[in-house]
Order: structure tokens, then sequence, then C-alpha cells
């Protein structure tokens, strides 16, 4: 036995021993019948007065596994878990309400407890208290989806005047909702989602320049509108030094060409006028000698662009300094292919003869016809395609070593572009010229561990990736502290923060940057939601549950029983001098 005293031990003696002095020297004085029940009464209606002070406890064996109650829980949920864990102990987390006698479970004991956790009910443990757990082996019973956004993908990296696209899905419970994408300069996109259920959608925008932007993605249907703010940091485009290697000039290379130099990249044309004789053409870059294709002209470009047949008169010290460049990072662009053995290093895909020299594909919203190469690339698992239509792979590439090489089997795409139609040109090219060009090379990179979105206050990890022993990074100038990962090298993580809603910036010493937002609270609570039942859900997967084990605790008994007592005993002195 034991006590949990409402006052102190003491206290509670002297105020029982008082009272019954008291209470037993009136009795005496009295000439009234049963003096001795009287007496008795007395001293049980003290001392079950002492016991709700003291409030006793008893020692009761247990299971020392919890079901853990969270925001949100429904108690049909409760009751139909207990009909098979009835010994378990009911514990909740702090402001969720308590349910069946539950007692709190503070987040700072989840780890200490989390190898008794068996069982989590209701929209789960928060992210930021689930990552303090060593050990996450529990039942999850869970809610149900929110209605709204319950997954979102945004471009890791957004490129102005590119066309760009979010992925998503949307938990839908009306029978029509409509999404829509504003962003700067006005609506962007738009879909119509018909019946209920989880939809996937898909919007598209087109940046016209880089900087911070905060769109709007809104959600319509026939009684309510709301709206998110989806924040979208958008980069310059890369600046790339490109060579071609042509045969001669066509229309297509002169209006590529064009093209490239309005983005501002720099360019070396070279045109074979006759067996020895060249003529060149430098756009935003300084004259160089390219009578030989040098080790030296090759590792200063990102990209080559060329045909079978400027590939084809190369010399072979020429073709292999042009392999090992691919080899180590160079990007070869084929705008024609024609069999040769010499050539099949530059052109490592297989191929099919069909009749079709015309072929259909969607830009922008448009669609448009193109001749073709009647020579169509086999798709593998090895061929990334960039565009392709039901007919199979239009264009693409693969990785050779370090490089990628790459293809384009339409012809006379010029059209687009002599039509006015820049932005269609430029969803045509861009993508395939940026893919296959020369990586940027980063000594480290930035990764934010939680997923979108972030609110104020709550805990952001770190994974950074370098190259560097002596790494070190920053949140809006303020330094964080890095430890690097036990079993991985060059592997380091650390933990801030959230700041004000707004722009942030996590910054490396060697310059790699990684741009982020703070949203406010009442934006995305679909989305949040949905990613902590995910993380949830994720901890079956984790290990085996935790093992049941018999414990004592000690639980308090019943006070029902003291208060009956104190009113029987009160009630029969009350009675007493009228019997």
């Amino acid at each position: 036995m034991s006590f949990d005293p409402v006052l102190p031990l003491w206290l509670i003696i002297l105020i029982g021993i008082s009272l019954t002095l008291l209470f037993l020297w009136q009795e005496n004085k009295k000439t009234h019948r049963f003096k001795g029940l009287r007496m008795v009464s007395v001293l049980i209606m003290i001392a079950a007065f002492t016991l709700i002070l003291l409030k006793p406890l008893h020692q009761k064996e247990k299971s020392s596994n919890i079901i853990l109650l969270t925001k949100g829980y429904s108690k049909k949920q409760v009751d139909s878990v207990l009909l098979n864990k009835v010994d378990f102990s009911l514990m909740h987390l702090k402001n969720v309400p308590p349910y069946n006698n539950s007692t709190p479970l503070l987040s700072n004991d989840l780890n200490q407890r989390s190898n008794e956790i068996q069982t989590v009910i209701g929209e789960g443990i928060p992210i930021c208290d689930l990552d303090k757990m060593d050990n996450k082996h529990f039942e999850f019973v869970s809610n149900t989806l929110p209605e709204g956004i319950v997954e979102l993908s945004i471009p890791k990296l957004t490129i102005a005047n590119r066309k760009n696209t979010i992925n998503g899905k949307f938990n839908n419970s009306q029978e029509t909702i409509r999404l829509y994408l504003s962003g700067p300069g006005g609506k962007e996109d738009s879909l119509t989602l018909k019946g209920k259920g989880q939809h996937n959608f898909k919007l598209t925008f087109l940046p016209k320049q880089s900087g911070e932007f905060i769109y709007t993605l809104g959600v319509q249907d026939s009684v309510d509108r709301y709206q998110e703010d989806l924040p979208i940091h958008v980069s310059e485009e890369q600046k790339l030094k490109i060579l071609f290697l042509q045969h001669y000039p066509s229309f297509e290379t002169q209006t590529l060409k064009s093209f490239l130099a309005r983005k501002h990249h720099s360019m070396v044309l070279r045109h074979q006028v006759s067996k020895n004789d060249f003529r060149y053409e430098y756009i935003n870059h300084e004259p160089l000698s390219l009578t030989k294709i040098t080790v030296e002209v090759l590792d200063d470009m990102d990209l080559v662009i060329s045909d079978s047949e400027s590939l084809s008169v190369l010399s072979p010290l020429e073709k292999q300094n042009l392999e090992n460049a691919i080899q180590s990072g160079l990007g070869l662009l084929n705008l024609s292919y024609q069999a040769g053995k010499s050539l099949t290093n530059f052109f490592p895909f297989q191929t099919i003869s069909t009749k079709n020299d015309t072929a259909a594909i969607r830009l922008h919203s448009k669609s448009f016809n193109f001749p073709i190469s009647k020579s169509r690339v086999i798709e593998n698992s090895l061929l990334i395609p960039i565009q392709k239509n039901k007919s199979g792979v239009l264009s693409g590439y693969t990785f050779a070593g370090a490089g990628k090489i790459g293809f384009q089997s339409l012809q006379e795409t010029y059209t687009i572009s002599l039509a006015g139609d820049s932005i269609s040109y430029s969803e045509l090219w861009t993508p395939l010229i940026e893919r296959i060009s020369r990586s940027v090379a980063q000594s480290s990179k930035i990764k934010i561990v939680p997923s979108f979105p972030y609110y104020e206050d709550e805990p952001i990890d770190l994974e950074v990736i370098s190259l560097s022993e002596s790494i070190s990074i920053k949140a809006d100038d303020v330094s964080i502290p890095l430890k690097e990962d036990m079993l991985i090298d060059n592997v380091w993580r650390g933990r801030t923060w959230a700041g004000k809603k707004g722009w942030h910036k996590f910054e490396t010493s060697d310059g790699s940057t990684l741009h982020y937002y703070v949203s406010d609270t009442s934006n995305w609570k679909s989305l949040a939601l949905a990613n902590q039942l995910m993380e949830n859900a994720l901890a079956n997967s984790y290990g085996k549950t935790a093992k049941s084990e018999i414990i004592k605790v000690w639980e308090p008994v019943p006070p029902l029983a003291f208060y009956l007592l104190f009113l029987f005993a009160a009630a029969f002195l009350w009675l007493a001098p009228k019997l």
C-alpha cells in the first residue's frame, strides 16, 4: 500500500486527529441513544475523510505496453483495440483529450518509452516527435485521409523560361472539384476533377524570370473556395558553351543557333566547306583554332551538336578525343544518324526502320506534325526519353560514362520558330539541350529531410553531402552545427528550427545554396496531416512490434467507497438523535 496525498502527510494526520478528538468529545457530551454506535460512526467518518485526502494506491500486474491516443482519435477505435488489449496502459499525448482514465505522456518521454508503445490511435505522433524515437515499432490505427491535397511534388530545380510541372494527389469528397494555378503573371493552368476519391493531378507553369515567387494553388467546388500559397524558387538558365560541328549549314541549325543566341549561350560553329577548308562562326565566344578537335577544346565545351556526316570525317585521333571527352562529362547531341561501325560509340542506340515519315507531338497545348527519321530508336531501360508519342521515343539520351549522348529524330522543327511560336520551340529544344549538356559540378549538396510544408518553430533536419572534410553551413547567416554520419563518409547532418513565415536560405561554406519557404500554419493543413499519417504508417516497416512484459504498477484505489462510508457515517450521526 502506498499513498499519493493531496496535502502533506503530517498535515493530514494532524487534521484527522484533531477532527476525531473534536467529534468524539461532542458526541460524548450528548445524552442521545446509541452512544457506542455514534462513537464508531465518528471514527468511520474521519477515517473515510482521511483516506480521501491520502489517496491510497495499490499494486497491480499490468502489461508494460502502451496504447497511445493522439489527436483526432475516436472512441470506437479505442474500444475496438481495448477488446484485445485489456491490460495495456492507456496514455494520451499533450493537448489530446483523455479517455477512460488515460494518463498523459509528454513528448520528452517518447524516446524513453518508445519500446513500450505498441499501438498508436488517431492522427499519429507528430513528425518532429516521431524523429526523437529510436524505436518506431508500433501498430498504427489511423484516421482516414483528410479532404484536400494529400500529396505534392514541387520541382527540385525550377528553371526560368522552361515548362515546369507540379504533380500531386487530391482526396475529393465532392462530385466535382476545380484546381487552378496562378503565378505573378496571372493564371498558369487549371483542371477539373470529377468523382469522389483520390485523384492524381498535374499542373504546368512557365516562369518568365528567376527569383523567389509565391504562386497560388486554388481549390474550388460548388460552395467553397480556398487558396494555398505555393513557394517557387526559380533559377536562371545555365549558360552553356556549345560546339556545332556541321557538314554544311541548314535551316534547322541556323534557327537553333539563333534561339540559343537569344538565351546568351556561348557558341562556336564549324562548317566544312571542303576537305581541308572550314568556315567558323563565334557567338558570345572568343575566336579559337578549330583545325583539329583537341582535348583542350572539348574540355572547355558543355555540349557538341553534330550529325553523322560531320562525325564520320573526323580523324581517328579526333574521334578518340571526342569519345574520351564524353566519358569525362561532355554531352553529344545527334541531329541525324547514318549506320556505320566507326560511329557506334557516338550513337549507342538500337534502331528499327519504319514506314512513317511524320510524327505528331503536342507542345504548349498545341498539336504539331513534323517529318521524322525513318530509323526509329527502340526504347529500353537505358534510354531516358525527353519527347515521345504513341509511336515511340522522338528524342532522348543515354549515359556514356560521366557524359551523355542524345538524339533528336524530329526534322524541320524550325517551322515553329518561323511561325512566331517561340514558347513551343523552347519546349521542344530546351529540355533536350540542358539534360544532355555537361552537368554542373557541385562540391556539396543540401537536402531538407522533412517534406514540405515547413512551419514556424518546427525542427528542420538537414543532410549535406560534401567532398570537403571541413564543411559548414548557415541558415540565414546563423551557423548550424553538423555531425558526420558514423557509417557513411562525407555525409553530414544537422538540425535547425524554422524561422518566421517567408523565404529563407541555407548556404554551405563552398557556395552551395538551398532556398526554402516557411508557410503560415493556416496553409497546407491537409498535406501536413497526410505527411504525418504516412510517416506513422511507415512505423510498421521498421521492425517487429514490442513484446509484452508484465510489470507491477501503482494504481489509485477507487475513492467511491470512501465517499460512501463518509456519507453513511455522517447520515447516521445526523439521524441518531431523531430515533
